[in-house]
């Protein structure tokens, strides 16, 4: 096998037990629509409470809110939410740790 096939096969199994270990109930297309309902709702309704603003506050103001916004978001996701390492999720990190072993015994035996 390759190291780009071990790769893939890698891949392809922790997709497999990352799907397995998703609930029943739990619907992306939901997360993502309740996300977007809200944050639009939010935008709208502060958006709303501007009172004639200033080029200067949209840029100074708005827009990098828009940006921290964003950036909190991207970051929650990668490293509390999908993240092997997460603190929110201390089951994962005994499957890392034995992911980590069993890697280090292949290793050890392909030497």
């Amino acid at each position: 096998m390759t190291r780009e096939e071990e790769i893939v096969a890698r891949s392809n199994a922790s997709r497999a037990q990352y799907r397995a270990d998703t609930p029943a109930w739990y619907r992306g297309e939901l997360h993502l629509a309740f996300t977007l309902v809200f944050t639009v709702g939010v935008i709208v309704y502060c958006a709303a409470r501007l009172q004639q603003p200033s080029w200067l506050e949209w840029v100074g103001v708005v827009l990098p809110m828009f940006l921290f916004g964003n950036w909190a978001e991207w970051a929650a996701h990668r490293y509390l939410l999908h993240s092997p390492r997460s603190l929110l999720k201390p089951e994962s990190r005994a499957r890392v740790e034995a992911q980590q072993q069993e890697r280090g015994r292949a290793a050890a035996r392909s030497l």
